[in-house]
């Protein structure tokens, strides 16, 4: 899997993590370090993130290399 981002505002996206691999749990982390955020109504302390999850180039996106864990 390969973490990108489009747009962030004033901050930074990590990669994607293990946060519980046994029940294949992930996590991405938006660092926005250094910034005032606050919420209310003045969009000075707003900030936005957006990121993409997606398969590296070259990985099959189904078929037999890609097998679900069953429910």
């Amino acid at each position: 899997m390969q973490v990108t981002s489009n747009y962030v505002q004033g901050g930074r996206v990590g990669s994607l993590q293990a946060w519980d691999a046994a029940n294949r749990i992930y996590a991405v982390t938006v660092d926005f370090a250094g910034n005032s955020i606050a919420p209310g109504t003045g969009t000075s302390y707003w900030r936005e993130a957006q990121f993409r999850l997606g398969l590296r180039p070259g990985l099959p996106a189904a078929g037999e290399a890609v097998r679900r864990r069953p429910p």
